[in-house]
C-alpha cells in the first residue's frame, strides 16, 4: 500500500567535489596494472545463440571481485525464451515522498522500504517518470535483496513541479544532489547506487563526475557521444527553424501515454551538444561503475557502452545480446533487473 509522506524538506544546498558534502562511504586504491586489468567475454549456448557468461570488460576493484567469485555472472536466456529461474520479487510497503530542489520546485518520488539502512536512488529517463521503465519492479528486486530505495520524477517529469524541457541535464544532475541528500538528512539513510537509464543514466554518471560520493552506479545505455541523436530524433527541419527562431512548440508522449507540450529552445540544443561524456567519465575515481547495455539497441548504440568502459577507471560491461533500448522483452527485462540487483546486493 501507497502511504503518503507530507514532509518537504528545504531546498538542497549543492556542494563540488572537493567539498566533504556528505560521507565518503567508500574507498578503494588502485594501481595502474588493476586499472588497465580486463577479461574477455565468454558465452553460454542457448537456443538463440550464445549469451555472455562473465563480464565483456572489467577494471579495478570489479577484476579482482570476480576473481574472488564475489560478482553474479549472468544466467543464459534465449532471444524470446524466459531465464532459467524466477527473478526474486518482495513487495516492501511504499510511501509517496516530497522534497525540494534548488529552484523550489517540489519533487515527488516513491520510497520502498525493505527495512534497510541501504537505499538505491532509480533515475527514468527521457520523458519518462519513476514509475515507468522497468523500476517498480526492480524496487521489488532490490527488497528482495533487502536493499531500499527510492524512485522520482525529475523536474516537469510525471507527478513533480516544473515545465518540461528537452536536456535540462544540469537541473536533473542538482535534483539528484536533493534526492541524495533528502535520503541522508531525511530519510537518515545511506545511498548506496545510484541507478539510471538512457537520459537518467547520462545524469548519475554526470553526478558522478561531480560529486563521486556514492559507491555505486550503475549506467543503463547511456549516450557517450552527445553530439549524437539529436537530428535522428527532431528531424533537419525543426532543428533548422529553432536555430532561425530561438525555440519550436513541440509535443512528447510520455511514459504514462500522456501528450505534453513543451518548448525546443536552442539554449536546450547547446547545453546538450556542449555536454563531454568523456571527459565526465574521467573524472569518475571512486565510484564503481557497472554498464549494463542491449547489443540490439537501436537508440543508443553499444559502442557507447563500450567507449565508457574504455574511459571510466572501475568499469564493468555488461552486454545483454538481442536487447533494445528499453528492454522490451521480459527475458531481458529480468536479467537486466537480476544483474543490477545482484551487483547492488553484493558489491555495496
Amino acid at each position: 500500500m501507497l502511504q503518503t509522506s507530507l514532509n518537504t524538506v528545504n531546498p538542497c544546498k549543492l556542494f563540488p567535489k572537493s567539498n566533504s558534502a556528505g560521507p565518503r562511504v567508500h574507498s578503494t586504491r588502485r594501481t595502474p596494472e588493476a586499472l588497465s586489468t580486463s577479461t574477455r567475454t565468454s558465452s553460454v549456448p542457448t537456443s538463440q545463440g550464445t549469451f555472455p557468461r562473465t563480464p565483456a570488460r572489467l577494471t579495478g576493484r570489479h577484476q579482482k571481485a570476480f576473481s574472488r567469485g564475489r560478482l553474479p555472472v549472468c544466467a543464459a536466456a534465449s532471444e524470446g525464451g524466459g531465464s532459467e529461474e524466477a527473478l526474486p520479487l518482495m513487495a516492501a510497503p511504499e510511501s509517496k515522498v516530497q522534497f525540494l530542489n534548488t529552484t523550489r520546485h517540489q519533487l515527488v518520488g516513491t520510497f520502498t522500504d525493505a527495512k534497510s539502512d541501504k537505499v538505491a536512488i532509480l533515475c527514468h529517463g527521457y520523458a519518462g517518470s519513476k514509475d515507468g521503465f522497468v523500476y517498480p519492479k526492480m524496487a521489488k528486486a532490490l527488497a528482495a535483496k533487502k536493499i531500499s530505495s527510492l524512485r522520482f520524477d525529475f523536474t516537469g517529469n510525471g507527478e513533480s513541479d516544473g515545465a518540461f524541457e528537452f536536456g535540462n541535464y544540469l537541473q536533473e544532475v542538482a535534483d539528484l544532489r536533493c534526492a541524495v541528500q533528502y535520503v541522508r538528512e531525511s530519510l537518515r539513510k545511506t545511498p548506496i547506487a545510484l541507478v539510471g537509464h538512457s537520459k537518467g543514466a547520462n545524469d548519475v554518471l554526470l553526478y558522478a563526475s561531480q560529486y563521486d560520493d556514492v559507491p555505486l552506479v550503475i549506467n543503463i545505455a547511456a549516450r557517450f557521444d552527445m553530439k549524437r541523436g539529436i537530428k535522428e530524433r527532431f528531424g533537419e527541419e525543426v532543428l533548422a527553424k529553432v536555430q532561425k527562431l530561438g525555440q519550436v512548440p513541440m509535443t512528447v508522449k510520455n511514459d504514462s501515454g500522456q501528450t505534453v507540450k513543451w518548448l525546443l529552445t536552442k539554449k536546450a540544443l547547446e547545453e546538450r551538444m556542449s555536454i563531454d561524456m568523456e571527459a565526465a567519465a574521467k573524472k569518475i575515481s571512486l565510484s564503481e561503475v557497472l554498464t549494463v547495455h542491449g547489443k540490439a539497441d537501436a537508440t543508443i548504440p553499444y559502442q557507447d557502452a563500450e567507449a565508457f568502459s574504455r574511459t571510466i577507471r572501475q568499469h564493468m560491461l555488461w552486454p545483454l545480446d538481442g536487447a533494445d533500448h528499453f528492454f522490451s522483452q521480459q527475458a531481458h527485462a529480468d536479467q537486466m533487473i537480476r544483474k543490477v540487483s545482484e551487483y547492488i546486493s553484493q558489491m555495496a
